[in-house]
């Protein structure tokens, strides 16, 4: 995620003091002890560094979010920014079976709002896992797809997806790639 946005010019301020320019990378990743989104940043993507660094804390830095929701899990983070210029985090709601994805949304990414599981709408489904999304212009929504394992296939994951305009919802979903394993 490029880490430099028009509206948050505090954002612009760290990265101008920790690369030089506007401009920087920035990571979202989930460390397994905590569970929660943790961040990093880079200015050449080869060398990163923690925010909320914390010598003290294990694995030496601090989340920067928690979830209260569902499994009170983040894993497999996933953060980019909607339409609007604010930031929508997706993320697994922990490691047993469920069905929703956890969102979370940011106008800084200092300020989080409550969050909401957003049920995925596959009755069938195992476990949920490792969401993400794109804008799609033609459509006028995001897609949003993630890795499920049904009752059907025995195990097996395929990536399915569904369109939403907000992330307040999802509509119908579709299997849009299945490895066959």
């Amino acid at each position: 995620l490029l880490f430099n946005h028009p509206q948050t010019s505090d954002r612009n301020v760290t990265a101008n003091m920790l690369c030089g320019a506007a401009d920087a990378l920035l990571f979202a990743f989930f460390r397994k002890h905590s569970q929660a989104l943790h961040l990093a940043v880079s200015c050449d993507g080869l060398v990163w560094d923690a925010l909320n660094a914390d010598p003290a804390a294990y694995g030496g830095d601090k989340p920067v979010l928690r979830s209260a929701l569902g499994r009170c899990s983040i894993r497999d983070p996933f953060l980019g920014r909607d339409h609007r210029g604010g930031f929508v985090l997706v993320a697994t709601n922990g490691e047993a079976a469920v069905r929703e994805i956890l969102v979370y949304r940011s106008r800084d990414l200092l300020r989080w709002d409550g969050g909401r599981l957003l049920d995925v709408k596959l009755p069938a489904a195992r476990r949920t896992w490792a969401p993400q999304y794109s804008w799609i212009e033609e459509r006028g929504a995001f897609l949003v797809y993630w890795s499920s394992s049904t009752r059907e296939s025995r195990g097996a994951f395929a990536i399915y997806a569904a369109y939403t305009a907000d992330f307040s919802s999802l509509g119908e979903p579709f299997r849009l790639f299945d490895p066959g394993h």
